[in-house]
């Protein structure tokens, strides 16, 4: 895979998590800027995938919010 579609999965990734993260904090009453950013350990992968499973309908809703014209161009914009 190019480096450059990497990037623009990355960048997705990103700004779909920013967005989330956003969502919850105004829905919620808790102040998620001060979370700690870093993943859980967990000795089991399976763990994660079993977490985006769950998230899945969120991150739907983030997707379909997002233009990924725009996103695209921000990471090709600084060629």
């Amino acid at each position: 895979i190019p480096n450059r579609v990497k990037e623009v999965a990355l960048h997705g990734i990103r700004h779909g998590a920013a967005m989330a993260l956003a969502a919850m904090h105004v829905h919620s009453s808790h102040d998620l800027r001060l979370v700690p950013h870093r993943a859980l350990v967990t000795r089991y992968p399976g763990d994660y995938e079993r977490l985006v499973e769950d998230f899945f309908d969120a991150a739907n809703s983030v997707a379909l919010t997002s233009q990924a014209d725009d996103i695209v161009n921000k990471v090709f914009s600084d060629l």
